[in-house]
């Protein structure tokens, strides 16, 4: 009997990205130029900033809150899942509306961890400091929204 063998499909090299050894040390060279150089200045140059548009970044800020993208994923997924009855595009709505909080827990907890202090600090103290194991909430700068919400993408 002769049996065929389907051949596989040419899926992408990822060699760039498996090579993480010579990667590591340049993002940690950019997180400390970063930090030494880039970090003040744009906090003050944002300060700076006239109120309108300050205004519109504190909107789209609250806009695209944490709590937003839960309760619009959990809806989506109940929408999805019990009104549409469509159960295998529910699973990914599930997932996401799963890992939005788990992912702002885990960010919550190396917040208080690391404890590095919020831009407020820096414009009322002049310093940027790390305080670790701190609960204080001017000290729960890093990871921050951003970072988080990439975390949560991927």
């Amino acid at each position: 009997m002769i049996v065929e063998f389907k051949r596989k499909k040419s899926v992408p090299s990822t060699f760039f990205l498996d090579s993480i050894k010579w990667l590591s040390p340049f993002f940690l060279g950019l997180i400390v130029i970063s930090y030494l150089f880039l970090d003040k200045p744009l906090a003050l140059f944002f300060h700076k900033i006239p109120l309108p548009i300050h205004s519109l970044f504190i909107a789209l800020e609250r806009l695209f809150s944490p709590i937003a993208w839960i309760l619009v994923t959990s809806a989506a997924f109940f929408y999805l899942r019990f009104l549409l009855k469509k159960e295998k595009k529910s699973r990914k709505l599930w997932l996401i509306s799963l890992s939005i909080p788990l992912t702002f827990l885990s960010c919550k907890i190396i917040q208080t961890l690391i404890g590095r202090s919020t831009p407020e600090w820096l414009f009322y103290h002049q310093e940027t400091i790390f305080h670790f194991l701190d609960t204080n909430p001017s000290f729960h700068s890093f990871p921050s929204l951003i970072a988080t919400c990439i975390v949560t993408g991927k």
